[in-house]
């Protein structure tokens, strides 16, 4: 790996008989620590086990019911992956590194064994355990950052940003405004295409609520509901405008400000 001491390396070098080493591995979701939503997730270590001779609470936690595991694992399955280049295709994966979609396609409750093992956790507040959880391990210092623990893939950037805003806890406008942030795009840019992402969700709900309504509801009503239509549409238009203005001439600051007092505070009060 790259903390290899030179001494190992040139160990290795001599044995293996090669000038140079390298080394590849699978990409780890980064999420913004103020995309988390405490409300649902905790901090918590394994069993309250500190790494690092801490409280035991060097983990954020974000529990899965059992429904919302299978729609998860069914997601990491049909997502979209990157392809092999020629000379990656014949590498065995190395255990324990393994993309997380890879683990999941060796059977459903593979996952529920390795990195989204339940054991040792329960929520602080109700004492519930859950029947898979999701830990985020912090990444920089001022803990801004969070990486998905064990969640190597080799999905796509899209079907990441579909797939993981599935988890419990995580936002799915954080994560889809992190993932453009990270492709290089600009500040508005990128809230663009966390609001263009979320069309085939919207579209598909109000398609199915148009196939499951009261027909003559609908025409009974028509004025009203025109006229709910045309407001929610040019208030929604009005905010959408007024975000994407405020972002690109304050940027994202205030709203991670106003997270980490949120969680600060929820911390608090809860521990």
């Amino acid at each position: 790996g790259p903390l290899t001491s030179p001494e190992l390396a040139e160990s290795i070098r001599r044995w293996g008989g090669e000038d140079d080493l390298a080394f590849f591995d699978a990409i780890v979701p980064i999420v913004h620590f103020d995309s988390v939503n405490m409300d649902v997730a905790w901090f918590q270590s394994r069993y309250d086990k500190s790494t690092d001779g801490g409280d035991g609470k060097d983990y954020i936690n974000c529990p899965m019911t059992q429904a919302q595991y299978e729609a998860f694992v069914d997601a990491l399955l049909t997502g979209e992956k990157m392809s092999f280049k020629e000379w990656e295709e014949n590498t065995p994966y190395f255990d324990g590194c393994m993309p997380i979609e890879i683990m999941a396609s060796r059977g459903r409750e593979t996952l529920r064994w390795g990195p989204m093992k339940p054991v040792g956790l329960e929520h602080p507040q109700t004492g519930q355990r859950y029947h898979a959880v999701v830990q985020l391990r912090q990444e920089n210092s001022v803990g801004t950052l969070y990486n998905l623990v064990g969640f190597q893939t080799k999905m796509t950037w899209t079907a990441q940003k579909e797939v993981f805003a599935l988890i419990p806890g995580t936002s799915r406008s954080g994560v889809t405004i992190s993932a453009g942030l990270f492709l290089g795009l600009d500040n508005k840019t990128a809230s663009k295409f966390s609001f263009l992402l979320a069309i085939p969700t919207i579209g598909a709900i109000a398609a199915y609520q148009l196939v499951t309504v009261d027909v003559e509801y609908l025409i009974e009503y028509a004025q009203f509901n025109l006229l709910g239509i045309t407001i929610s549409f040019l208030i929604a238009y009005g905010t959408i405008e007024f975000f994407i203005k405020f972002i690109n001439k304050i940027g994202f600051m205030p709203f991670i400000i106003y997270r980490i007092i949120l969680g600060l505070i929820l911390i608090y009060f809860l521990f």
